[in-house]
């Protein structure tokens, strides 16, 4: 497979994180769709990720009710597993840099970082401020939960997240430390991007970038979840 063959790959998988059902193995068109979809993309990579997939597709044709969120699940880490192995072999290739003034490029790309979620979305940025709600929690799947690490604008953020939480019905947290200096979303507990900027400004003030951490995501996640759980609870 040539490098661009994978980097066709990975928007085909990017595309099914984004696309995934919330109701995935209710028998709709939409199900049907999706799995048919999938199924033919796990299978260009072979005997290694189609047929432990192929099981678990066949696995949800059979859940009850009990066993359908695993078994769910379980097809979401397929995907997500095959996805990392695509950027092990084309370690820029989840990154994206945008010019000065390209706001939309940028908060179109975060966009579809976050629509890949379907458990947990957390954010550590202490810039976080009401726009940044207005413009990126709608983005947001229902059901998924997401957690907001921040520092500077809470007298503003805080009934900003009240009022979006009543209208949506998300589950949304609020933790504050005073040590945050980075940006970055992690995503499903699966997948690790930092912003050069502020999730809130982007580029619009100068040039930044999207970057997937791909070699240090473990210590990334973990050292961010240490600090999540020290951390004063806001909301």
């Amino acid at each position: 497979m040539t490098d661009d063959d994978k980097r066709r790959l990975l928007a085909e998988l990017d595309e099914l994180l984004r696309s995934m059902p919330a109701a995935l193995g209710d028998n709709s068109d939409e199900s049907a769709a999706w799995l048919g979809h999938a199924s033919a993309v796990m299978r260009m990579f072979g005997f290694t990720h189609s047929v432990p997939f192929e099981q678990r597709l066949n696995e949800l044709g059979m859940a009850g009710a009990a066993e359908l969120m695993g078994t769910v699940a379980a097809i979401h880490r397929h995907v997500y597993a095959a996805r990392s192995e695509l950027l092990l072999q084309l370690p820029s290739a989840g990154s994206a840099a945008f010019a000065q003034d390209r706001e939309f490029d940028y908060f179109d790309e975060l966009r579809k970082i976050i629509e890949t979620a379907r458990t947990d979305l957390f954010f550590i940025d202490p810039y976080i401020n009401p726009d940044f709600v207005a413009r990126y929690l709608p983005m947001v799947h229902p059901g998924v939960s997401v957690r907001l690490f921040t520092n500077q604008y809470l007298i503003t953020v805080v009934p900003a997240v009240e009022a979006f939480a009543a209208q949506s019905g998300l589950r949304i947290e609020i933790r504050d430390s005073e040590w945050l200096h980075d940006r970055h979303v992690i995503v499903d507990g699966t997948r690790c991007v930092q912003s050069g900027a502020s999730f809130k400004d982007g580029a619009k003030r100068s040039p930044t970038a999207l970057i997937e951490i791909t070699d240090t995501f473990q210590a990334t996640r973990d050292d961010y979840e240490t600090r999540w759980r020290a951390a004063p609870v806001i909301r």
